[in-house]
């Protein structure tokens, strides 16, 4: 038994994945350049997302989506969604280690030489000498921007240590 040609989608259908694709467009305007460079795009659809980067007025901006939105068909979506989806990982997954550091240097500078402790129960191989030192110039620091540094110092040190 042989069936017909497949109905034609609707237009409302037609509509959703002409945005979807406009909105898979504005991500990857929405990307770093350096992001956005890894992506393998042919040249004028990446040509015309460096060029909605430099709009600013809203109509020749969306103007401007709207006709990344219709380059994208030319284009392998799933591997294009794929690398916009892995590059907002990377960032999650920056963002949470960033928090976490930000966490450890807030606990080590409330609680002093117990959050210390802490730190080193989780994390043995982290210098004791050094982390010490640095809580001591915390201490010490009487001025706000002297302050500001040695927090800065004592954050670098643990963001250095973390992802090592």
């Amino acid at each position: 038994m042989t069936k017909g040609p497949e109905p034609k989608p609707s237009k409302s259908q037609l509509k959703r994945e002409m945005l979807a694709l406009q909105r898979l467009g504005e991500a990857l305007i929405e990307l770093p350049e350096h992001e956005l460079s890894a992506i393998p795009l042919p040249e004028k659809l990446r040509e015309a997302v460096e060029f909605a980067r430099s709009l600013s007025k809203r109509g020749a901006l969306y103007r401007q989506k709207q006709y990344i939105g219709k380059l994208m068909r030319e284009v392998d979506r799933e591997a294009v969604e794929r690398a916009v989806a892995s590059t907002d990982e990377r960032r999650l997954a920056e963002a949470r280690q960033f928090h976490d550091v930000e966490s450890w240097r807030d606990r080590i500078v409330a609680e002093g030489e117990p959050g210390v402790d802490a730190f080193l129960m989780n994390h043995s191989q982290a210098d004791r000498q050094r982390m010490r030192a640095l809580l001591r110039q915390i201490r010490r620091a009487r001025a706000e921007d002297e302050s500001k540094r040695a927090r800065r110092a004592l954050f670098r040190y643990l963001r250095e240590f973390l992802e090592a």
